[in-house]
């Protein structure tokens, strides 16, 4: 076919990674379109063989015109190129990315036609690129590309018309791409929606292979339709569990490039499940194929990431166990077959309407039983889980914060009432020293948690909540501890590496007072922090300066007084408790000893500076006797907004420690500040206030919480 390709735009220099079919085709239609296209190889021979006769081995009736120029140089392929197209195997990607880094600009246009998920990272093809090429520091400005769709090379070689998709965050990118690749033979389409359309190009190729299979067994088209169909569902199902867009997998790139390659004789993925359907071994069939079969590499991947987001895939998880556990295949489409009893519909009640109420009418036996169910409708700007950063730190190497709610429905997070909570929280973490003057040390993330209902659990009443958050009368607050520091990692910078060196703050949706701080020896941390609405020290702020700012990342002990004659029935000591602390490293604020030179607060009493306000003074930690502590007041007694000065510096030297900076003394003098905010009524005495619940002493758990062990 001589069709006159008539391109949209003007001169364009090209840049081709790969001279497989797909990347050489592609090269010989932007050459005829007008475009200035270099090809690049690995494989050295490939690049003579192609430069001298202008034929590619497996697309022999198509001609390579002779202004495509073949190079073996990655840097006269890379330089100066208004896009660089990555048409290399899925498994060479990452590789050629790597060799082709130095070479490649910080603004680079980057358009990758491969189909595949790395297996190792679970990252799509796009992703793997821009993973390797900002390992440098130096290419944080790159655009990626993914250009997918139904399209053969053979056909596209053939200038046979074909649409596809140019998919970018950036829609202006995809946009530019969109007029690079138009002509009168190819239609582009664009889509914001990357990792939906690059995960159905890699699971496409895992349908085919199933397609082929059916075939070659020598089952028909109802089988096929089936499979496609399915296939697709499975996919989506996927796709929407991993936050991608449902409509991506109805499109060209879904269900238009599963339906090419699960019947196309084109296909090697439909061509390889051909073969084993008839009885071959699958490396027999790729080898009689010979060329990378995308759909048995994607395998591996497809199956981690079904048991990571908890969706059933059965077709792909059947020809996985075909094709790499020797299943027999008729015997695993027997067993498709026979699986549990599904309904295809999903129903939506009355979703056009002002109420979104509407009937369901279910027959038992002869009679209709009905039912009305109302529903509700909520939009927000982000997406359920999304990480939204609250602050970026400037000094040291960045101590991370992560705020979470439980118990806010989809109507509290709509009407905005869980991004405020979370800021709010952040500012009264902040809202008192050392964190005030501290605060560019930290980053602040939180994530869009929703639960099914609103409000927390309590010893008369249960919840649906996100992370399980309850009052339970007699050890306070608590919730599902692995559950949070799961959710903890995957929404934000906190990793297993530094979980020991991050807060956790979970905020429930209560005004109950009442807060409670889980510490595991190895430094991992949950605060809980309601948003209590009594007077301060009762109130929000109180509690998260307390529990948050003092145990939670001070790691302090508590300060608490009570009249002697209280102190048995209220508060027995327990001596053992303060000590595991002590050997931990932790309460730097309470002493057993009342010597004044042996106290951790020393260096302050015999210090001018600060001799005025530091003494020893009895009482702390749930104790009035024979527990020490180095000032009248401060937040760990929980009746002032100031921790004082022995808490400051611990403070102070853990931010050290966490941010990779040396500790001084002299430096910490400079920048303290004996601060008590004013901004709030500090009293606790006024009439009417009323205290609802408990504050309790830190649970110490052993070792490290249970995920990282």
């Amino acid at each position: 076919m001589n069709t006159d390709l008539r391109r949209v735009n003007g001169l364009s220099k090209i840049g081709i990674l790969g001279t497989g079919t797909w990347g050489t085709a592609l090269g010989r239609m932007l050459a005829n379109t007008g475009h200035d296209v270099i090809m690049w190889s690995a494989i050295e021979k490939e690049i003579d063989s192609l430069s001298s006769t202008r034929i590619h081995p497996n697309l022999p009736s198509m001609t390579i015109p002779q202004q495509i120029k073949f190079t073996k140089s990655l840097e006269e392929v890379c330089d100066d190129k208004e896009a660089l197209i990555f048409a290399v195997p899925s498994v060479f990607v990452r590789s050629t990315a790597s060799k082709a880094c130095s070479y490649i600009s910080d603004d680079q246009i980057i358009v990758d036609v491969g189909k595949g998920i790395e297996t190792d990272t679970l990252l799509t093809l796009s992703e793997v690129i821009k993973d390797e090429l900002q390992k440098d520091g130096r290419h944080q400005n790159i655009k990626l590309v993914a250009l997918s769709g139904p399209t053969h090379a053979e056909e596209v070689a053939l200038d046979m018309p074909t649409l596809i998709v140019s998919a970018c965050t950036d829609l202006e990118v995809a946009e530019k791409i969109q007029d690079i690749f138009t002509n009168t033979c190819m239609r582009v389409y664009t889509n914001i929606d990357v990792r939906g359309v690059e995960l159905c190009g890699a699971l496409k190729n895992i349908i085919a292979l199933a397609s082929g299979i059916s075939a070659g067994l020598g089952y028909g088209d109802n089988a096929k339709a089936a499979l496609i169909t399915r296939g697709m569902a499975e996919i989506t199902r996927l796709g929407t569990a991993m936050g991608c867009v449902d409509q991506t997998f109805s499109g060209l790139s879904g269900m238009g490039d599963l339906i090419v390659t699960a019947t196309s004789v084109h296909s090697r993925n439909n061509r390889t499940g051909y073969l084993i359907g008839q009885g071959k071994k699958p490396d027999e069939a790729v080898k009689e194929v010979g060329m990378v079969v995308e759909g048995i590499n994607a395998l591996p991947a497809a199956m981690k990431l079904s048991k990571q987001y908890s969706v059933e895939l059965p077709i792909i998880s059947a020809v996985n166990a075909v094709i790499n556990h020797n299943a027999n295949p008729e015997n695993t489409v027997a067993s498709l077959m026979q699986r549990e009893k599904k309904t295809e519909l999903t129903l939506t009640i009355d979703a056009g309407s002002e109420s979104r109420e509407g009937e369901i009418v279910f027959k038992l036996d002869e009679y209709d039983y009905t039912t009305t169910c109302r529903v509700a409708q909520y939009f927000y700007e982000h997406e359920e889980d999304e990480e939204i950063i609250l602050q970026t730190h400037s000094r040291g190497k960045g101590i991370n914060l992560v705020f979470l709610g439980d118990g806010f429905d989809a109507e509290n997070i709509s009407n905005g009432d869980y991004l405020r909570v979370m800021n709010e929280q952040m500012e009264r973490f902040f809202d008192i020293e050392p964190y005030h003057t501290y605060r560019d040390y930290f980053n602040v993330s939180t994530a869009i948690a929703v639960s099914p209902e609103s409000g927390i659990g309590t010893v008369n009443t249960i919840r649906n909540t996100k992370f399980e958050t309850t009052f339970t009368g007699e050890v306070g607050l608590r919730g599902n501890y692995s559950t949070i520091f799961n959710y903890a990692m995957e929404v934000s910078p906190v990793d297993e590496s530094n979980l020991n060196q991050s807060l956790i703050i979970v905020t429930p949706n209560t005004i109950d007072y009442g807060g409670i701080t889980e510490m595991w020896e190895d430094g991992s941390t949950i605060a809980f922090c309601p948003l209590s609405e009594d007077t301060y020290p009762y109130d929000a702020r109180g509690i998260i300066q307390h529990e948050a700012g003092g145990h939670g990342f001070g790691k302090l002990g508590d300060e608490y007084i009570y009249h002697n004659g209280f102190i048995e029935f209220c508060c027995p000591l327990d001596f053992a408790t303060l000590n595991h602390g002590k050997s931990l490293g932790w309460y730097e604020n309470l002493s057993l000893t009342g010597k004044m030179h042996e106290v951790p607060w020393a260096h302050l009493i015999f210090d001018d500076r600060y001799s005025d306000v530091v003494d020893i003074y009895e009482g702390g930690f749930m104790h009035s006797r024979g527990v020490f502590r180095s000032e009248q007041n401060s937040c760990m007694n929980n009746n002032i907004s100031y921790y004082n000065a022995i808490s400051r510096e611990a403070i102070v030297k853990r931010i050290m420690e966490y941010a990779g900076e040396s500790y001084s003394f002299e430096k910490f003098v400079e920048n303290d500040k004996r601060d008590v905010v004013n901004s709030l009524s500090r009293s606790a005495e006024r009439s009417g206030v009323t205290v609802r619940g408990n504050q309790y002493a830190p649970r110490i758990h052993k070792g490290k919480p249970d995920i990282l062990k």
